[in-house]
């Protein structure tokens, strides 16, 4: 019999992005006095928190006591034979309670007991600027990062969505199944991100882990940013942004990376990337196993969310696909990387 084919680990892979416009890692917002404020940008969907990587923000925690061997439990069963041999010889009480106590205690080491704790539920509230300001194929990318966002959602995880102009609409409450239609127009003659981040804040629940998510070109016309940022941040909401820049200046977010878990050693297998830009944009894809570049690519992206497909053939053996990405002019760039399944924080 010939050997086994080899197998080397390829993924899954995960996604980490450092923006390169508008300050690494943030969005600054303009407001009609000329005051910039900065705020944490979102740089792919599972930053946000929705999918994977979640921070508790606030609320209660759920502990529960585990074991992780439950067929050890069995070994009980030992203790009435325990009992019964020292009753044969007449053991002093405190003998046989101490032997009792030995035999649980190895029955409870074997059965490897753990301390559960899961934080509360994640709510997420997006607003969506749907301003004058800013073009409609923004718009349109925008309402599908929202949707493929939800998309990711985890069991008991909520989505609400406020849109805003001049004004803010509480669209749709959090809820877990979120219909996200976008079918209110808000006042579009002007941008006030103080009103639209109180609306969010109104509209999310008092306990869990909560949310904001920004979708702005950041344009603020009507003031009030800072006292909502601030309002924000004394009951524990974090508030994160998903620039769309004015004037149709591309950019461009990770959505989703994916790449399989195994590979056999000088088998096929597929990277598949998929990118949100708010315009149609010139990306350039880099992948590399450990220090080999293995695929290198420039495409063209139109606006909205796009899924490139890159076919390589596995080393003997490799770290797994590393690909980076930027797009024309600088305006962005990221890494992805394979990892044991989490999604590391950018």
């Amino acid at each position: 019999m010939g050997a086994a084919p080899a197998r080397t680990r390829a993924g899954p892979a995960c996604a980490c992005a450092h923006a390169a416009a508008g300050g690494v890692g943030a969005v600054a917002a303009r407001t009609a006095e000329g005051r910039r404020h900065r705020i944490p940008r979102v740089t792919s969907v599972q930053a946000i928190g929705v999918s994977a990587g979640r921070r508790t923000l606030g609320g209660a925690s759920v502990n529960a006591v585990g074991v992780g061997t439950p067929a050890a439990l069995f070994l009980l069963v030992l203790l009435p034979v325990v009992a019964a041999l020292a009753r044969r010889r007449v053991a002093p009480r405190g003998a046989l309670a101490l032997r009792l106590l030995v035999v649980t205690l190895i029955v409870t080491a074997l059965a490897s007991p753990y301390l559960w704790t899961r934080g509360g539920d994640l709510t997420v509230v997006f607003a969506v600027d749907l301003s004058d300001s800013v073009p409609a194929e923004q718009r349109q990318a925008a309402q599908e990062f929202v949707r493929s966002a939800a998309g990711h959602r985890r069991p008991g995880d909520r989505v609400g969505l406020v849109t805003f102009g001049a004004s803010a609409i509480t669209e749709e409450l959090p809820n877990p199944q979120p219909r996200l239609a976008f079918a209110t127009q808000p006042v579009a003659t002007g941008t006030d991100l103080g009103q639209a981040i109180r609306a969010a804040l109104a509209a999310l629940p008092e306990d869990g882990a909560r949310r904001i998510v920004l979708l702005t070109d950041g344009n603020d016309n009507r003031g009030g940013l800072a006292e909502a940022l601030a309002l924000a941040r004394s009951d524990g909401v974090e508030v994160s942004a998903v620039p769309l820049a004015a004037g149709g200046a591309a950019e461009v977010l990770v959505d989703d990376v994916e790449a399989p878990q195994e590979v056999v050693a000088g088998e096929q297998f597929a990277v598949k990337v998929a990118v949100m830009a708010t315009t149609a944009a010139s990306v350039r894809l880099t992948i590399t196993a450990g220090s080999t570049i293995v695929d290198r690519r420039t495409i063209e992206v139109p606006p909205g969310r796009t899924i490139v497909t890159v076919i390589l053939t596995a080393p003997a053996r490799t770290t797994g696909p590393r690909l980076r990405s930027w797009c024309g002019g600088g305006r962005w760039s990221g890494t992805w990387h394979a990892s044991r399944g989490s999604w590391p924080a950018c």
